[in-house]
Formats: structure tokens, sequence, C-alpha cells
């Protein structure tokens, strides 16, 4: 074994010390859901293997890899907060038609409420996933409260009909 590739087997192995196998986990999730796993894509592992150059084909921030993050971490949720999913689920089927957040400016000021280094990317498309990622990390409660929060500043400039009033009613239940 190569000396770097020992160094990278004990890095990875010291990790395992230091955190949890869930904050690794969580932390892997949020790698892939962002599309900056380069090194688990075995297609490009293989490639590089063969020689082949890795710009043929563009990994990481593709718009379908963005997509299919965000369906990724809802996929995540179902099974480990079904409240949480369901809730992100609905705001997530608002901003994708474009009924809630439907400027790519107003989804970067939602993520930068929640946290200072958000980066949208250069679409909604991008943005979508991200913001839906972002919101996935909060607790329930203050995931409901911006979700909650997006809501009313449609309700307040008349833009509230009946599906948005259904989401605010089932955001704000309490489940016992």
């Amino acid at each position: 074994m190569k000396p770097k590739v020992k160094l990278a087997v004990t890095r990875i192995l010291s990790l395992q010390t230091e955190f949890t196998a869930a904050e690794l986990a969580e932390a892997l999730n949020f790698i892939k859901a962002f599309g900056l796993d380069t090194m688990f894509n075995t297609s490009a592992l293989e490639k590089k293997k063969n020689g082949e150059s890795l710009a043929s084909k563009p990994v990481g921030n593709a718009p379908s890899n963005i997509k299919n993050g965000s369906a990724r971490i809802l996929a995540d949720l179902e099974t480990v907060d079904h409240d949480k999913f369901e809730a992100l689920s609905q705001f997530e089927v608002f901003l994708r038609s474009g009924k809630l957040l439907s400027k790519l400016d107003s989804i970067r000021r939602v993520g930068v409420s929640i946290d200072k280094t958000f980066q949208t990317g250069k679409s909604r498309k991008d943005a979508i996933p991200r913001l839906i990622g972002l919101l996935a990390k909060l607790p329930l409660a203050e995931a409901k409260q911006v979700i909650s929060r997006v809501s009313e500043e449609y309700e307040d400039a008349g833009m509230l009909d009946e599906g948005y009033q259904n989401l605010a009613n089932f955001l704000l239940r309490v489940k016992s």
C-alpha cells in the first residue's frame, strides 16, 4: 500500500473515533446532496483507473444531481423524522411550483437568514434543494417556523390561497 493511501485510511478511521456514526452519516448525506462527492462516484473512479479524462463528463453540481439531492434528503428524512419529511416535502412542492419564493433572490434571503454562508447556485432549480437541505438540518420546530414565516409574508402580500392556508394550518398544528 502506498504511503498516501495509508495516510488516507488512518485519517478516515480517525474520524470514527472523533464523531458518532450518525454524525458521519449526516455529513456524507450533506456532501452527496450538494453533489460534492466526486470521491464516491464510482464511474469517475473507473475513468481515473482507465486513464480517461474526468473532464469529459461533468460531475458535481449538475442540475440532475441537485434535484436528486433534494429527493435523497427527503427520502432520508422520511425514515428518520416523518413529521419533518411531511412539512419539507409540501414546502418543496410549493417552491418548485413557484407559489412560494418565486425569485432566486427570495430563496437566497431565506437561506441567508438561516445560515449566513448559504449559497443559492445559479438558478432556482439549484437553490431549492440547497434550501431544503438547510431546513432539514434544523430542528422540526425551527423548520416549521421558517416555513410559516415564508407563508405569512405571502399572506401579508395578499397572495395566499386555500392551498397556502392548508399548508400553514398543517405546519402550525401541534401533534401530540
